[in-house]
């Protein structure tokens, strides 16, 4: 079917009669339901159609607790460029991306549950923060 095993689209594909349709929803008809590609897109649609920002967002507030700034989350609801880190290893559909090659950001993070989008989104952010060369995290010496 196209579906990932255990989503919500799975089982509403397998329960579909349980649930008053009448007949299965199909992947190519995105008028039964719409749902995000990932938690980031949902993101940026709550924030849009529902005029808030993401530090009013159980996602946004999941990111920013993480140390991303909104900033840097409004930038990356615009899809831009980015490079990946050195650490990431991704696959955009079935073919792996080189580390630090650029790629669009939705390419890496589509179909990504909440916690691989929100690593891969926090690896890029240090990754802009302390550059390719250092490992993820606060590298900082307390004397």
């Amino acid at each position: 079917t196209g579906l990932t095993e255990g989503s919500f689209l799975q089982k509403l594909h397998d329960n579909y009669d349980e649930m008053g349709l009448v007949s299965p929803p199909s992947v190519y008809d995105k008028s039964t339901i719409y749902v995000s590609p990932s938690p980031l897109r949902a993101l940026s649609e709550r924030c849009t159609w529902l005029s808030r920002s993401p530090n009013n967002d159980d996602y946004g507030k999941v990111l920013l607790r993480r140390g991303v700034p909104e900033e840097q989350i409004l930038e990356w609801f615009t899809d831009p460029m980015v490079k990946l880190p050195k650490a990431a290893a991704v696959t955009v559909g079935s073919e792996a991306v080189a580390k630090g090659k650029s790629v669009k950001l939705s390419s890496i993070i589509e179909d990504k549950d909440t916690s691989q989008c929100t690593a891969l989104l926090v690896g890029l952010y240090d990754t802009t923060l302390f550059g390719p060369s250092q490992e993820a995290g606060c590298h900082c010496t307390i004397s």
